[in-house]
Formats: structure tokens, sequence, C-alpha cells
């Protein structure tokens, strides 16, 4: 029996006992209860590197499921383009990771979440996609030497991320 209904539910069985002489004997009832499981969903969400995921888990359950109060455990899978993932089981209502990404393109960190209901019941896993857009990261350092007066026009290259251009006759601030 599968209840999600986010309460505890009662089932009542009434057991008509047969001897193996064929004699019926008085009937009894056996009640049981079951305990809810708490239910979520698959979701996405999308971070910049270096902020932190702060994704709740109970939100999941309150929005998808069926509202119960759960306890987390979960996990991410290992993405060698991004820093920082939890890969080892952690437990907590958040997923508080601070991705860091530093490739020239979106990466993805899938976590599997299993839930347990706060009445003990555990729920079915589900997963949380998360996709952590790159950070921009400049390929070297740059030195220059510019008189006062004179408009700087430098264009910054980065490893493939937009970090802007200095455009000539654009300010930029330059020590004191």
């Amino acid at each position: 029996i599968t209840n999600t209904t986010g309460v505890d539910q009662v089932v009542v069985y009434t057991v008509i006992p047969t001897g193996t002489n064929g004699v019926v004997g008085d009937p009894f009832t056996v009640t049981v209860t079951i305990r809810s499981k708490p239910v979520g969903a698959n979701d996405v969400a999308t971070v910049c590197s270096d902020v932190a995921a702060n994704y709740s888990l109970q939100n999941n359950i309150n929005t998808f499921g069926n509202g119960q109060a759960a306890t987390f455990t979960w996990f991410a899978a290992a993405n060698p383009n991004v820093g920082g993932e939890s890969t080892a089981l952690q437990s907590g209502a958040f997923i508080t990771d601070l991705l860091n990404n530093v490739t020239n393109a979106d990466e993805v960190i899938t976590y599997t979440v299993n839930p347990t209901g706060t009445n003990g019941a555990p729920g079915d896993p589900f997963t949380i996609t998360v996709t952590v857009k790159p950070e921009p990261v400049v390929a070297t350092n740059l030195d220059a030497t510019q008189c006062s007066g004179v408009a700087y026009g430098k264009l910054l290259n980065t490893n493939g991320t937009s970090i802007g251009a200095v455009q000539k006759g654009a300010p930029i601030a330059i020590g004191p």
C-alpha cells in the first residue's frame, strides 16, 4: 500500500478464518496505519559560478508533492569541469554548494535527493539538475603604460566567456 496523501492513513482488514476442517471461525479485524511518504519531483535550477545554489528541498516537496515535512540526504554526481559540488552524502534541507565553473560553457551538476518523512517513511528519490553558468577568466595578466588624457583601447581576452571589452573612448578607472 502506498500512501502519498501527506498524512498517515488507517486501513482496516476484516479477516474471517476458516479451519482446515472447513469450519468458519469468528471474524476479527486487523488495523494497519500506513505512514505517508514525502513526494518530491525532479527539478532544474540555474546559478552563476561562485554563487551558492541555495535550493530548498522542502520547497520542492511543498511545490511538486504532498507538502509533507521531511528530512533529506543528497549528493552530487561529479563533474570534472565544476568545482564545489558535494559528491559525498550530505544531509540538510538546502543544497548550498558554492559551485565554480571556469570553462567557456554552461556545465551541469545533478543532485540525487532522498527524502524521509518526519514520520520515518522514506520517499522516492528525485533529482535536482543545476546548470552552472561560467565565470569570466582573463587569459593573461595585462600590463600597460598609458598617458594621462589618452583613451585606453585594449581588448580584454578571456577564456571564451565574455567580460566585455574596454573600447576606445570608454571610461576606465586606473588607480589613484
